[in-house]
């Protein structure tokens, strides 16, 4: 249930939930490169409110957070699957994504401080391979459901699990976890202009694509982020109560944590694409063979995911995400190499192994090193670095992909981009090294 980082790939898998279905959902919704907005504004929306929820969580409570982002969540579900425009679709899935990103870091944040040391970690890793589990099963169950009682079940499906979500939340977690006094005042400003800033910076990316990256509407989306955040700065710097203060921005293990995560997640998205555009281009596989020659990678990525506890033991996790991101980056360069032209499968099977367990890690170690208080903001910060890199790197990765192979795909651009990943891969292990482990309790 949990929305998190691996949402970022939910997208990129997500367009094989929807996309086989675009002649169906054409005939009453969708028409043309329109359903785009549908698969995009989520991760827009998803990527917009972390930075800001964050904050929310740890002033207005990571319970109470939790519960107003699956209702919300829910709600969304509904008005998408109940949608008889493509204007409605496209709201629906913004809001989703919307409740999606206050989801994310307040479900971490209250999983991380309502357990002991080794008990949070557990729960934590359980939460993180659940979602990354999300990114195997969901493509195939989406389809299904499309399939059989129809696309809008695909949506109405969440409506249960939210429910029984926040049923269990409201029984089980303790309320009164809120840091801020009541009649705390919202430095609303300064959210709004962090919320736009980001939002223009993710339009972008996810536009840049479509409009040209110099022509004049993306100039002004330039122009609109600068301004914002720029804006954002000088306030906060001003103000006596620092949305991200030095506390988060300023602390080098949290950083290091949001940077080795940014690249291990923006790898795993790029090998997603690349290698199933590779395996569907000129015609060489269906998308369902295609999906298939995936499951290694990631089924072994969602496995290693529940490991994070193990790895994070006796002090050992930083050096453990090193080696897994090292262990990534080799498998990977090797799965290439091998046989040119061709990728191992079973050295692809590592590659996940060691992306599936880094990711986690990275998510575990932030709240271990997360000054006191600001359990929310940290896993926000990282989420959000995870988010945005990986929707920089995708977009960047899509315009290579059509320069190199062309609209037919030919494949050339598989061997050079894998190994232009792999090394995205050494650098995640190489900050993770230099940054020091700095445990918070």
């Amino acid at each position: 249930m949990q929305v998190n980082d691996v949402g970022v790939v939910g997208v990129v898998v997500d367009d094989e939930t929807l996309t086989p279905r675009r002649g169906e959902e054409g005939q009453g919704v969708a028409a043309g490169g329109e359903l785009h907005w549908a698969l995009s504004g989520f991760l827009v929306a998803y990527g917009s409110v972390l930075a800001a929820a964050g904050w929310l969580t740890d002033v207005f409570g990571r319970r109470r957070t939790t519960l107003v982002g699956l209702a919300g969540f829910a709600a969304a579900s509904v008005g998408c699957g109940s949608a008889d425009s493509m204007a409605g679709l496209l709201v629906g899935r913004a809001v989703q994504g919307a409740a999606g990103g206050l989801i994310a870091p307040a479900s971490l944040a209250l999983v991380s401080v309502s357990f002991d040391r080794a008990r949070a970690d557990h729960a934590i890793a359980i939460v993180v391979g659940s979602g990354a589990l999300g990114t195997v099963i969901g493509p195939a169950v989406g389809g299904l459901l499309a399939g059989t009682v129809g696309w809008r079940w695909v949506f109405f499906v969440n409506v249960p699990l939210c429910i029984a979500a926040a049923a269990a939340i409201y029984r089980k977690s303790a309320g009164g976890d809120r840091l801020g006094r009541r009649g705390t005042a919202v430095p609303l400003a300064r959210l709004l202009l962090l919320t736009l800033g980001v939002l223009a910076v993710a339009l972008c990316v996810d536009r840049g694509p479509v409009w040209g990256w110099l022509d004049v509407p993306q100039c002004l989306l330039y122009l609109l982020a600068a301004v914002c955040l720029l804006a954002f700065a000088a306030r906060e710097r001003r103000a006596p109560d620092p949305l991200y203060g030095p506390a988060v921005h300023g602390h080098r293990p949290l950083l290091a944590m949001a940077g080795s995560g940014a690249m291990i997640t923006t790898s795993f998205a790029l090998m997603v694409l690349l290698l199933s555009t590779c395996w569907q281009g000129a015609g060489r596989y269906s998308s369902v063979h295609a999906g298939l020659l995936l499951l290694p990678l990631t089924a072994a990525y969602a496995l290693a995911a529940y490991q994070a506890r193990r790895a994070a033991a006796r002090g050992r996790g930083r050096r453990n995400l090193a080696a897994a991101a090292a262990l990534a980056s080799g498998t990977l360069a090797g799965s290439v190499l091998v046989s040119p032209g061709h990728v191992s499968l079973p050295l692809l099977a590592l590659c996940g192994l060691g992306v599936g367990l880094g990711n986690s890690l990275t998510n575990l170690l932030g709240q271990h090193c997360a000054p006191t208080g600001a359990a929310g903001r940290a896993a926000a910060f990282i989420l959000t670095a995870k988010t945005m890199l990986a929707a920089v790197g995708l977009a960047t990765a899509a315009s290579l992909l059509e320069a190199i192979d062309g609209s037919g795909g030919n494949g050339h651009s598989l061997q050079p981009m894998a190994l232009g990943t792999a090394g995205l891969l050494l650098g995640a292990a190489a900050v993770a090294v230099l940054g020091r482990s700095s445990p918070k309790r």
